[in-house]
């Protein structure tokens, strides 16, 4: 089976339109999407839009979470600019689509498909929003899924973590690797709006897989990244994050 895999989209438009013609040039089965539609960027509605067809096989990430609940906890942990843009977005929504918001509130944390465990933080209470930024965080998580491969988001920064049958982890500096059937795998797709590994393209992730083996790749698209900052400065929006956009961090 061939699936397609992306995360973090944050109100990018143009980033979401460049990963999304690569998934049908290249004819995946499925789309699973790990949550964070919106936040950050100037088009949620639009990226709702697009998106919509595919809610089935999301799930709720915490920008998504913070923009579809009024007086919830989660936007106090939020720096001023993101808190910003969570107000921002929220007003956008109930002006023009407020039927997304809805929809927002009712993705799952988690999904599993064949063998796949599909969340935006970690698969241990993913209600905390959390995040696993190295091996020893890693190590304890794939006590807490019971897939062959867990996928994960959040933090921006794509990685792939392998765990043989001696339950030694290791970090592979690769973006294509080989599904191995007696291996165990976290890997962090990064992502589509707003990368943080100091690489400004889109990320989407390709997964072909049957019984237990098979390969998975992550691409790297360059898109019209002055088309979406332009976009933000007419709505005002803030300088640091029209910023990092070009910066990829």
């Amino acid at each position: 089976m061939k699936i397609a895999i992306i995360s973090d989209i944050h109100s990018n438009l143009e980033a979401l339109e460049k990963v999304m013609e690569l998934y049908q040039a290249r004819k995946a089965e499925a789309l699973f999407f790990l949550g964070d539609l919106v936040g950050y960027g100037p088009s949620p509605c639009e990226v709702c839009e697009l998106m919509k067809d595919f809610m089935p096989s999301s799930v709720m990430g915490n920008h998504d979470y913070a923009v579809s609940y009024e007086n919830n906890s989660v936007l106090d942990t939020f720096n001023l600019s993101a808190r910003e843009m969570v107000l921002w977005t929220r007003n956008r929504l109930n002006e023009k689509s407020p039927e997304y918001l809805k929809q927002l509130r009712n993705l799952p944390l988690l999904r599993e498909f064949s063998n796949m465990t599909f969340v935006h933080s970690t698969p241990y209470r993913p209600h905390e929003w959390n995040y696993i930024f190295n091996i020893r965080q890693a190590y304890y998580m794939f006590y807490e899924f019971k897939t062959q491969v867990c996928f994960v988001g959040h933090s921006h920064q794509p990685y792939i973590l392998e765990k043989n049958p001696n339950d030694e982890l290791e970090l592979i500096d690769s973006n294509k690797i080989r599904i191995k059937k007696n291996c165990r795998y976290i890997i962090n797709i990064g992502s589509v709006g707003q990368p943080r590994d100091l690489d400004n393209r889109a990320c989407i992730a390709f997964l072909d897989i049957t019984s237990g083996t098979g390969s998975y790749e992550l691409f790297r698209l360059e898109y019209d990244i002055s088309k979406t900052q332009q976009k933000m400065k007419e709505s005002n929006l803030p300088k640091y994050l029209i910023d990092r956009l070009r910066e990829g961090k």
